[in-house]
């Protein structure tokens, strides 16, 4: 998803509802699920960050 608005436009990542379902789709087993979601938006983030163009260290994803 891309969101414009004033500035440049940015992606905005994976629709979460519909990563349950793809998941299903793909056999993962559902007690492993909720890790493999975690890691995906794990990835996701540092992804948009690249994307983006935010600097590696100042993106949502880094940890205080």
């Amino acid at each position: 998803m891309i969101a414009g608005g004033m500035g440049p436009p940015r992606h905005q990542g994976i629709e979460y509802a519909s990563i349950e379902e793809a998941l299903r789709m793909v056999g993962v087993k559902k007690k492993q699920r909720r890790r493999v979601r975690a890691d995906l938006l794990v990835m996701q983030r540092a992804a948009l960050d690249a994307i983006n163009g935010i600097p590696e260290g100042e993106g949502k994803g880094e940890r205080q």
